[in-house]
């Protein structure tokens, strides 16, 4: 379980969804309270039905109902679907658009705020050892910050691009650029540098022109240091040197 917790809207009782039967029901309120950042539920058919207090049967019978498409959902993207199958588990299909749903005059406050602490820290040199003229952040993510699109509205989503979702609090990616990132570190990998960058996005305040390409560059940082520190290694050893770390 993610130990989190789901904001429930009371649209939900006008929804196609609240015309279902109980068990539906049941189990598609399980699938939100189970659900991890990205809406995503690890689990068996057995260990939901269980959880979710309902038979085997009428918990395969919910998940069937919740795949299928819905032409009277209020959500028509995925046609109206809630959840897809996939490796391990579940996703909920609109997870992301839902819990962005919030007062958007108490966001934008949060945001003003955050950018301007951001800028009392740089103005002040807040974190700077003592006798340094002037901070530094690490070199991959002052170069990544060199990407920031300077004419673009800072808001938690990192841009409003249309066909994102959000990851995280603040990441927004395309399915595709989603994918692509599985494809390139895997999918424990993705997520690890997903959650890095939404981590330093709600830390510094900062906004970025694509998520999608800050993450590849921060990557390729990480992999020239990392050749780097290979190459270093690599000599000492050939001279029989010792390496200290």
């Amino acid at each position: 379980m993610s130990g989190g917790f789901t904001k429930l809207f009371s649209s939900i009782v006008t929804s196609t969804i609240w015309q279902e039967d109980d068990k539906t029901r049941i189990v598609w309120i399980t699938l939100l309270a189970l659900a991890d950042a990205q809406g995503r539920v690890d689990g068996s058919v057995p260990g939901l039905a269980h959880v979710a207090n309902v038979g085997l049967g009428e918990c395969e019978h919910a998940l069937e109902r919740l795949s299928n498409p819905d032409p009277y959902s209020r959500t028509k993207d995925f046609e109206g679907r809630r959840i897809e199958s996939i490796d391990g588990g579940w996703q909920i299909l609109n997870y992301a658009k839902y819990r962005e749903k919030r007062d958007p005059d108490k966001r934008r406050e949060q945001i003003r705020d955050a950018v301007r602490r951001h800028r009392t820290r740089n103005r002040t040199g807040q974190g700077c050892k003592p006798n340094v003229s002037q901070c530094k952040p690490k070199k991959a993510q002052a170069e990544a910050e060199a990407e920031v699109d300077k004419n673009t509205p800072l808001t938690p989503q990192g841009g409003n691009a249309p066909g994102k979702q959000t990851f995280g609090e603040f990441v927004r990616l395309t399915t595709e650029e989603h994918a692509k990132l599985v494809e390139r570190f895997g999918e424990k990998g993705a997520g690890e540098r997903i959650e890095a960058i939404d981590h330093y996005i709600g830390s510094k305040g900062a906004k970025y022109r694509s998520h999608y390409h800050t993450i590849l560059t921060w990557a390729r940082k990480d992999d020239g240091k990392a050749k780097h520190d290979r190459s270093y290694e690599d000599r000492h050893s050939a001279f029989g040197g010792t390496i200290t770390v």
